[in-house]
């Protein structure tokens, strides 16, 4: 992995706004520290494979012939990529898996740990592909890395995890 973390700092000194995914805006934004307190992952990792439906995992990129002129999986053919096996097989994936490169909370570096994805799912989802690194932070973060990221940032996220578990349902009533 590039130099270690690689993160943006502004995650770490705002909070991130209303998901555009939120089918009923909250009363209000909450806190860096309410999204935060109480999550069990927090790591810096490298896409190495998918996990299918079924829990089977697939290492490496799909095959060459299942990829467009950009190196994506082309999961807008599913017709035509049904009848490839090398394919189809990538067809239902529901998660990424990553290698964790830094640790922060949850998984040890080397450990793999899965994200939840399914293809094409717009901005409610993200397309991971093999090969890219990426900061994960709960549920509430997913983030390309593009520059290191430095420890007492890491400790800053450690501590609020530590912290109490928001009920978010508050902030929709």
């Amino acid at each position: 992995m590039r130099n270690q973390l690689l993160a943006l700092l502004p995650l770490i000194v705002t909070c991130w706004p209303a998901s555009a995914c939120d089918l009923l805006p909250p009363s209000r934004e909450p806190t860096l520290a309410e999204k935060l307190g109480g999550v069990r992952e927090i790591f810096g990792g490298t896409v190495v494979g998918y996990v299918s439906e079924d829990g089977t995992q697939f290492f490496g990129k799909p095959p060459t012939q299942c990829l467009d002129e950009r190196g994506d999986f082309r999961w807008w053919d599913r017709e035509e990529l049904s009848h490839v096996p090398s394919c189809s097989r990538y067809l239902d994936v529901s998660a990424a898996l990553f290698r964790v490169d830094v640790p922060i909370v949850g998984p040890a570096a080397g450990e793999l740990a899965t994200f939840g994805m399914h293809w094409g799912d717009g901005d409610c989802d993200i397309d991971f592909s093999v090969g890219e690194e990426w900061l994960i932070v709960g549920h509430y973060v997913q983030e390309e890395m593009q520059a290191p990221i430095p420890k007492d940032k890491i400790a800053t996220l450690q501590r609020m995890a530590a912290g109490p578990v928001f009920d978010m349902s508050q902030l929709y009533r």
